[in-house]
């Protein structure tokens, strides 16, 4: 999935977003905050008309929306879910990165069902999706009045299943082989699950 998008400098200056919309997509509706420093997110929808909410960050929440926001020593981040087609645009300036304004916007995305990994794609790339796995518990125990005794076993078979993996900085840096910095060649490190556990529980009632 692609997504239309443009960056204006001040040669662009006195033409608003309702001009230059038409020079990125033809169609769609404008959404803008008042930007105030701040690491609020909103949904777009809330900002589709003047007098515009005072925020510094949007995300979509339906079809056809130019999300805007303006930028001069602070950074304008883009978002974008090529699976779902969800975008977001904040205005990341200390107080908004102190605030966490990028994980707020990340955090609303995920409530619309998008996946962190679907907003890093050329990171996921690199490493690509996890594989599947399946694990088998077992327990059997029989019980009297005043003890019991069970005999269990988890992770029967034991299967290596990742569930998360990383490496030691940036992916698209140390992932992508041996450089003077990453004389390891960039390895990932992968988390799994608790390995192959047998035992025997015993109880007794007093």
């Amino acid at each position: 999935m692609e997504f239309e998008h443009g960056f204006f400098t001040r040669q662009w200056q006195g033409r608003g977003p309702e001009v230059l919309a038409g020079y990125v997509s033809a169609g769609v509706s404008v959404h803008r905050p008042k930007q105030i420093h701040s690491a609020l997110v909103l949904p777009a929808s809330q900002a589709g008309a003047e007098p515009w909410p005072e925020a510094d960050g949007l995300v979509s929440d339906g079809g056809g929306q130019s999300l805007w926001v303006c930028g001069a020593d602070c950074t304008p981040v883009l978002l974008a879910d090529p699976v779902n087609g969800r975008v977001a645009a904040c205005h990341a300036g200390w107080r908004g990165v102190a605030g966490r304004i990028l994980m707020a916007a990340i955090a609303q995305l995920e409530a619309a069902g998008s996946r962190r990994s679907d907003l890093r794609p050329a990171q996921n790339a690199i490493k690509g999706d996890l594989g599947a796995y399946t694990t088998a518990d077992f327990s059997v125990g029989v019980k009297s009045d005043l003890w019991s005794i069970e005999a269990f076993a988890t992770n029967l078979f034991d299967t290596r299943g990742v569930v998360n993996t990383g490496v030691q900085c940036l992916e698209t840096v140390c992932g992508t082989g041996k450089t003077a910095s990453t004389p390891t060649g960039g390895a990932f490190y992968d988390v799994l699950i608790k390995p192959r556990v047998i035992g025997l529980k015993f109880s007794r009632d007093f």
